[in-house]
């Protein structure tokens, strides 16, 4: 039998715990890939699929401009950002990108928080 091997990134978010305003549905799903994501971490990579190794990681890239955030808000979440910008995508886009590396093959089962600094 052929041995399973791969790397899953999710993306997760802080709304997942504190539901912002009404994106009550974003932060259902992210607790559903939260839930997977410790599942699969933990358990189905190894004992469901018979897996040699599976890296399973969540990225939480923290407020992102995707092009939703008006202006107003922008300069709202400016001040909280000790690295003096707002998150964009191609900010977890380079970690996810690391993560899918050989390089990063002994990091599984974390939520990493590449938000500059925002939770800090």
């Amino acid at each position: 039998m052929n041995r399973l091997h791969g790397k899953i990134a999710i993306i997760t978010g802080v709304s997942r715990s504190k539901g912002i305003g009404s994106a009550i549905a974003r932060a259902l799903a992210r607790e559903g890939a939260d839930i997977f994501f410790t599942h699969w971490s933990m358990y189905d990579g190894r004992q469901t699929y018979g897996a040699e190794y599976q890296s399973v990681n969540a990225v939480d890239p923290g407020p992102t401009d995707t092009g939703w955030m008006d202006d107003d808000l922008k300069q709202t979440l400016l001040s909280k950002f000790p690295m003096g910008r707002v998150g964009e995508p191609g900010d977890a886009a380079k970690l996810i990108a690391f993560l899918a590396n050989d390089d990063a093959q002994w990091i599984t089962g974390q939520i990493i928080h590449s938000d500059g600094g925002f939770r800090g």
